[in-house]
Formats: C-alpha cells, sequence, structure tokens
C-alpha cells in the first residue's frame, strides 16, 4: 500500500512539473508595437529621432524547452520630423531570423533573441523629389517575456535593429543608427 502511494505522489509530481512543458513545434502570429527610428549623423547636429506604430507578422519553430528559431517580417510605420529646419519622412521594414534562447518559470518564459535582418529603408525630403534610401543586411537583438496558455503564447518583446544607413547620401555610415521596437504580440502553437 506505502509503494502504490509513492507511485501515486510521484506521478502526480511529474504530471505537475509537465503541465506547463511549452509546446514544440511551428508556431505562427503577429504583433503591433511602438517603433522608433534614430539617425544620428556625427558630422553634424542633424539628427533624427521619431516613433510610430509597426506591426509584424511571426513565424518559428521550437525545437525544445529551450531553443526555437523564428523569422519576422517588420513594417516599422513611417517616422516624421524636422532636420536643420526640412521635413523628413522615414519608411523602414526589414525581415529577419534569430536563434531564440528561452528560459521556461512555469507557463512563463524569458527570452532573449539573436539574428541577421535584411532591411530597406529610406529618408524622404517633403515638398521635394529628394530621397535617400538603401537596404542592407545587419545584426537585430531582442529581449522578452511571454505567457503560455496551452497553444496560445502571449508575448512582449523590445528589439533593436542595427543599422549602418548612409542619411545624407556621402557614402559613409554616420553614426550610432538603430530602430528600436517594443511590441505585443501573439502567437499560435500547431
Amino acid at each position: 500500500m506505502k509503494g502504490i502511494l509513492v507511485i501515486v505522489a510521484a506521478l502526480s509530481f511529474s504530471a505537475a512539473v509537465f503541465a506547463d512543458e511549452p509546446v514544440r513545434g511551428f508556431y505562427v502570429g503577429g504583433g503591433v508595437g511602438n517603433a522608433t527610428l534614430r539617425l544620428e549623423d556625427t558630422d553634424s547636429p542633424a539628427d533624427f529621432e521619431d516613433d510610430d506604430t509597426g506591426y509584424r507578422l511571426i513565424g518559428g519553430y521550437r525545437w525544445f524547452r529551450y531553443f526555437a528559431v523564428e523569422a519576422n517580417i517588420t513594417d516599422y510605420g513611417t517616422q516624421e520630423g524636422r532636420i536643420l529646419g526640412a521635413d523628413i519622412e522615414g519608411d523602414f521594414s526589414a525581415i529577419h531570423a534569430a536563434a531564440v534562447g528561452l528560459i521556461p518559470l512555469g507557463s512563463f518564459d524569458l527570452f532573449g533573441k539573436a539574428g541577421i535582418a535584411f532591411w530597406d529603408g529610406s529618408l524622404e525630403r517633403l515638398g521635394s523629389r529628394i530621397v535617400v534610401s538603401e537596404n542592407n543586411t545587419e545584426p537585430i537583438l531582442g529581449l522578452g517575456a511571454q505567457f503560455r496558455a496551452g497553444q496560445l503564447t502571449i508575448r512582449g518583446e523590445a528589439e533593436t535593429l542595427l543599422l549602418s544607413f548612409d542619411d545624407d547620401g556621402d557614402g559613409d555610415a554616420d553614426g550610432d543608427d538603430y530602430i528600436g521596437f517594443v511590441s505585443l504580440s501573439a502567437t499560435w502553437s500547431f
């Protein structure tokens, strides 16, 4: 009788431990957030910073508890501001692939990701036909947390796409340029 109680207790404990086991396999989703474009020209006071609403589509595969790979398509919105008296509009988007490291904590995960982004962006001087556009491949880094409820996951994250953007058209990247994106997303695992 005592042996049966030990087995039942052990099985109950193991069921409780694995009740919060993350769903492995493919997941898809989308999100919305605040995208901040920051372009710094180290040769002049002509810096640009503004934010707008951005959107993303997410696809990934969770290999096991601690690791996933993920791809995102992100539209960072349209940022508008003034540089030296001129009205400027920035428009950036990216496709990125990243490795995602996860720390499961019950129904929650903390995660960090690092990857490579293929971005396309432009700055336009409004009221004229002056446009500086560029596309490139740059690193992307992110941190976040997510709540898992069965196949549904709700996540909040902050990521930074590092840019080597030639914002003045002189052939050189000009400083510490980046797009910061803070978002809320939902994914579904299957």
